[in-house]
């Protein structure tokens, strides 16, 4: 599979990532948070060869893969939800809330 194929989109309130796992089961695909970004990992499993007929062409990936995608500061790391669905897995990270202006009373 190589590096994985990702879409990173910002909006006023989170950070929306879409990455294509086609064929890969959700059980097999693992997302954390690591050193101030998310890591998309996980591994394919070879099929079972058969006997009968001859390979002509295998380019389909088998083995282990694994993405780190760097988050802005603004990422709250803490509140990340995850969805799977059609061979896509779809993360929203949602920004940190930002304080507003303090007023400071001079003395």
């Amino acid at each position: 599979m190589g590096s994985l194929r990702v879409d990173v989109r910002e909006t006023d309130k989170a950070f929306e990532i879409k990455c294509d796992v086609p064929g890969i089961p959700k059980e097999s695909i693992h997302l954390e948070c690591r050193d101030n970004g998310l890591l998309i990992s996980g591994q394919t499993k070879k099929e079972e060869e058969k006997d009968e007929g001859t390979m002509h062409v295998r380019e389909r990936f088998e083995g282990s893969f694994q993405r780190l995608i760097p988050m802005p500061a603004a990422a709250n790391l803490d509140a990340v939800r995850a969805s799977f669905m059609d061979g896509v897995l779809q993360v929203t990270v949602p920004k940190k809330e930002i304080a507003s202006g303090k007023k400071i009373a001079i003395e």
